[in-house]
């Protein structure tokens, strides 16, 4: 009885009843700094109600916060990278080294016919031009994905956005997505 009413007079300190307020808090600031996928901003949401925290429950409630929070974010790092992967595993099912990809429409009609071959060393030589119609002069495979889970079929050294294809039963290639000012086509490319 003694005990516990020693615990309810000092409850600032838990003297007697477990770890105190102080050795929790301190404990809550290690398991935060632990957790690996928060960032910044995060840490500067949890560590002020921390700070503020005068009792276990509530230390309990925010280290809970920060835990679920960094869950997520693990699972959604986890989730971009297998999305990117998968990007990088369709890419490479083309084979595109040494192969030559025709354009056949519909988006730029003047553009049908023209082929681009894809060299080992990562150009891109101009089989067929056309005029007015540009075309890029290198390509890449960015086989890791980066911090936001992109990786693929990037042209031009532009690695701010990969471009969007759909391989068509037929074996042709249609791209729905290039960064904007690729000189990629949009549209049904043949694959020889």
């Amino acid at each position: 009885m003694v005990a516990i009413a020693a615990c309810v007079v000092s409850m600032s300190t838990l003297t007697g009843c477990g770890p105190s307020v102080s050795d929790a808090k301190a404990e809550a600031y290690q398991k935060l700094d632990s957790l690996s996928d928060l960032d910044t901003t995060d840490r500067e949401e949890f560590k002020p109600r921390l700070d503020s925290a005068t009792d276990k429950t509530t230390i309990d409630q925010v280290v809970a916060e920060a835990e679920a929070r960094n869950q997520e974010k693990a699972n959604d790092k986890a989730s971009k990278a297998s999305a990117g992967q998968a990007e990088v595993d369709k890419v490479k099912s083309l084979n595109l080294s040494g192969k030559t990809m025709t354009y056949e429409g519909p988006n730029q009609q003047s553009c049908i016919g023209l082929s681009l071959r894809f060299n080992e060393d990562g150009s891109i030589t101009q089989v067929e031009e056309k005029r007015g119609c540009s075309a890029p002069r290198s390509w890449k495979i960015q086989e890791t994905p980066d911090w936001n889970g992109n990786a693929g079929l990037y042209f031009d050294n532009d690695m701010s956005d990969n471009v969007d294809f759909d391989i068509l039963d037929d074996g042709k290639i249609q791209f729905t997505h290039t960064p904007w000012g690729s000189a990629i086509l949009l549209g049904t490319w043949s694959l020889s």
